[in-house]
């Protein structure tokens, strides 16, 4: 099944400038397919250059000694003439560049002006350190991710009329009719239960079983570990695979909390620190850091070696966590089992899918503990997560909105249920977390 991505709408806005693009993002996003398709609608000639598959273009092109050099080079190597105004030039993995000062003959490429250029990759953040330090004016840049919970929605065929009821509803904090709420709770369930990976999302839309998806989702996971095994340091890559495979062990525990500290004990000569890092600029985590005072900035009151740390898919870490049993059940609406992690790493996907950057949680032992802290607009925001019936209970937020220095006017709870108002505290849908 063709999917539909709402990466689509940057891509025609970048036709209309006179930049590079550069697209980052993990494995298998969509990425490649994307990109060649809005080329081929857009320009006459595309000229595309894997260079993971193609290691003769790889060779030829990292001898470029410039930016008419690289043309030349890259002339010899296709079959395709290029046309002034009219050519599209992919290169695809470029992290595959790593000793080939990529970045700045692509300056001089863009500036020249004859062809458009798409550069794409995975690892960008941990293979080509200065991928996103192009000057204003040279690059485009996009990060893709897996499709959210919106995405996902519109390939399942659910129309533009019923989101444009939720974003208004959200947005004046009514309540939403309840034949749209149960549909959207439904819909929700399946997407925890498949994630946003565009290959297992065809795959479930074209009727594919679980047994099926979870060969996709086995094959995915694989790739990552061997991804770690390629581009880590031989004396790194033990301790980073550790980090990845602990990662829904730690979901599980009770408080959540990925400790570096506590790993630290167990390897006395690891720096996980940074290791860590490596983890999540490769897009193979999401970080959630202890934020110990709510003070604004908060970047400046965080504990970096206490998190808690997501998967980049929910689908991906329940295919690893959950039995097939479980997942069936969820997909049946039998909420009596616990889904509290499921439901923090969806939130965390989503809050880190549409541009927060930073991301909180709050631990204090006098005032407790609240699931998710963000900033928005100069403002802190409380957020809990709440997948039972005890959605009334959150002693840490009432707890927080009560100091006075910290000038906290509301809080959100994301729950099973409707819409509704208790003081300072909204309840919203646990589908509607992307709105914030």
């Amino acid at each position: 099944m063709v999917l539909k991505r709402k990466i689509e709408q940057k891509l025609n806005s970048w036709l209309s400038t006179k930049t590079g693009l550069l697209v980052d993002g993990s494995r298998q996003v969509g990425k490649t397919y994307i990109l060649k398709k809005f080329a081929k609608n857009n320009f006459k000639v595309l000229v595309y250059i894997n260079l993971i598959e193609n290691k003769n273009a790889l060779n030829i092109l990292s001898k470029s000694v410039d930016s008419k050099d690289f043309i030349f080079r890259l002339q010899s190597i296709v079959d395709t003439k290029l046309i002034k105004g009219e050519t599209c030039i992919f290169i695809d993995e470029i992290q595959e560049f790593k000793d080939f000062d990529f970045i700045t003959l692509s300056k001089f490429l863009i500036d020249e002006g004859s062809y458009r250029y798409i550069f794409s990759g995975s690892m960008l953040g941990v293979e080509l350190n200065d991928a996103n330090s192009y000057p204003v004016g040279y690059v485009t840049n996009i990060k893709m991710f897996p499709l959210d919970f919106e995405e996902f929605c519109i390939n399942k065929g659910i129309d533009d009329i019923l989101f444009d009821k939720l974003k208004y509803c959200f947005k004046e904090k009514y309540e939403i009719e309840d034949y749209i709420h149960d549909k959207f709770m439904n819909v929700f369930r399946e997407y925890l239960v498949i994630g946003g990976m565009p290959e297992i999302v065809s795959s479930y839309l074209d009727g594919n079983s679980l047994n099926e998806i979870d060969l996709i989702s086995n094959a995915i996971i694989t790739n990552n570990r061997k991804d770690i095994t390629k581009y880590v340091d031989k004396n790194k890559k033990l301790k980073i695979k550790e980090i990845y495979d602990l990662i829904p062990y730690e979901l599980n525990k009770q408080n959540k909390r990925f400790m570096l500290n506590d790993i630290k004990n167990r390897n006395k000569n690891l720096n996980l620190s940074d290791d860590f890092l490596w983890v999540k600029n490769a897009g193979l985590a999401i970080p959630v850091y202890n934020a110990q005072d709510l003070s604004l900035p908060l970047i400046y009151n965080t504990d970096r070696n206490i998190m808690k740390v997501f998967y980049e898919d929910v689908g991906l870490l329940n295919s690893i966590s959950l039995s097939k049993e479980i997942r069936l059940n969820l997909l049946k609406e039998n909420m009596n089992i616990n889904f509290g992690s499921i439901y923090e790493n969806y939130v965390a996907e989503e809050f880190n899918s549409h541009s927060f950057d930073n991301i909180y949680y709050y631990n204090n032992k006098k005032n407790g503990e609240i699931d998710f802290i963000i900033e928005k607009d100069g403002k802190v925001i409380p957020i809990e997560i709440k997948s039972g019936k005890d959605y009334k209970r959150h002693s840490a937020i009432n707890n927080i909105l009560n100091i006075d220095n910290y000038n906290i006017n509301e809080a959100f709870v994301f729950y099973n249920g409707n819409i509704k108002i208790d003081n300072k505290i909204i309840y919203f849908p646990i589908y509607l977390a992307s709105f914030i």
